[in-house]
């Protein structure tokens, strides 16, 4: 199983990559924790001290928005995720 994670842009600096390919991953939580694993200086940028998503983060599973409970959908082979940041103006 394959599930594709696109790192936005302005986490790249953390990343150096563009996406990241996870495995053996049945939540969205899950996935993330594994990008975490290799890139863990995106966890502070990702989540608070409770550990739940910032206000300004969003998830969405194969182009749709996962809130709410993004944490907890369910993934497939050949899902991707997508991390954006919500910016107010």
């Amino acid at each position: 199983m394959s599930i594709r994670i696109h790192i936005p842009i302005f986490y790249r600096s953390e990343s150096d990559e563009e996406e990241l390919l996870v495995d053996d991953c049945h939540t969205v939580a899950e996935c993330l924790g594994v990008l975490l694993i290799h890139y863990p200086e995106l966890e502070k940028m990702l989540y608070d001290r409770r550990q739940r998503l910032r206000s300004w983060v969003g998830i969405y599973l194969n182009g749709v928005d996962a809130f709410p409970r993004e944490l907890e959908r369910p993934v497939r082979d050949g899902d991707e995720i997508r991390i954006f940041l919500y910016l107010s103006v």
